[in-house]
């Protein structure tokens, strides 16, 4: 059953298994529910951090996402994320660029739980379902570099 954004779809539970039978088609149809997603990155002061992409996943790290880079005020937008608890982190400036990245991953053995350790957390936001975006506003600890 299709529905819109305002009245949520109709589900039915995930089951392991489902009979047909001679004769019957099987049609499944998935409804990935988005919203839009706008983050403030402020530095030190309070400052409006320009040119800085954050990285933002769901909590399970199934999904994840790295963001356009914000503007003259801070703001970045993510048109389509799922509608559910976000965590946000920043890549540490001195990992920004590909050859501080290769390195520190070939020094740790491209170990991923190194990359995500690495990461500075700034904390999670709930997306909700909506036409209205949600919105958050971070800040960026000094111990980042920016």
């Amino acid at each position: 059953a299709k529905g819109s954004r305002s009245s949520p779809t109709p589900s039915l539970p995930i089951t392991k298994s489902t009979r047909v039978r001679p004769g019957m088609g099987l049609k499944p149809d998935f409804y990935l529910q988005v919203s839009v997603l706008r983050i403030r990155v402020l530095g030190m002061g309070k400052r409006p951090l320009v040119g800085v992409k954050i990285n933002v996943s769901n909590l399970a790290r199934t999904w994840s996402v790295e963001s356009p880079t914000t503007d003259e005020h801070g703001w970045t937008t993510l048109n389509q994320v799922p509608a559910e608890r976000l965590q946000l982190s920043i890549t540490p400036k001195p990992l920004r660029n590909a050859e501080a990245r290769a390195a520190f991953l070939k020094a740790n053995r491209y170990k991923m739980s190194a990359w995500n350790q690495a990461m500075i957390q700034l904390g999670t936001v709930q997306v909700k379902l909506g036409d209205k975006a949600s919105k958050t506003e971070v800040k960026v600890p000094a111990h980042s570099g920016y």
